[in-house]
């Protein structure tokens, strides 16, 4: 089973980062299998801040910054593979006690907006 985590930001790489590195630790502790996608809709590009995390199949996708936040996320489900998907905002910070585990359950994929 896949998961996918989709997070989108826009001009906040320091909190990016720390998002990244603490879904990192999480992934280390699942044997799930996990893509990340950053969907950026920025100035500048959050790539440096994603290949500083060393995340395993992840990657970025520039989004247009005055799309709506549904139509951001709905862009990014589309290019994601994962049975599962997890939508993140950059803020979030997974707990040292926490670990992504089955049972994970796979839902329909649904796009709303």
């Amino acid at each position: 089973m896949e998961v996918s985590v989709i997070i989108p930001t826009r001009d906040h790489y320091v909190t990016l980062a720390r998002c990244l590195k603490s879904l990192k630790e999480a992934l280390e502790r699942t044997p799930i299998k996990a893509e990340v996608l950053v969907l950026d809709g920025g100035r500048e590009s959050s790539a440096d801040v994603l290949e500083d995390a060393k995340i395993e199949n992840s990657s970025i996708a520039a989004v247009e910054p005055w799309w709506a936040y549904s139509k951001i996320i709905n862009e990014g489900v589309k290019l994601t593979k994962g049975e599962i998907i997890l939508h993140f905002t950059m803020t979030v910070a997974c707990l040292k006690t926490y670990s992504l585990k089955p049972p994970l359950y796979p839902r329909k994929r649904s796009l709303a907006a």
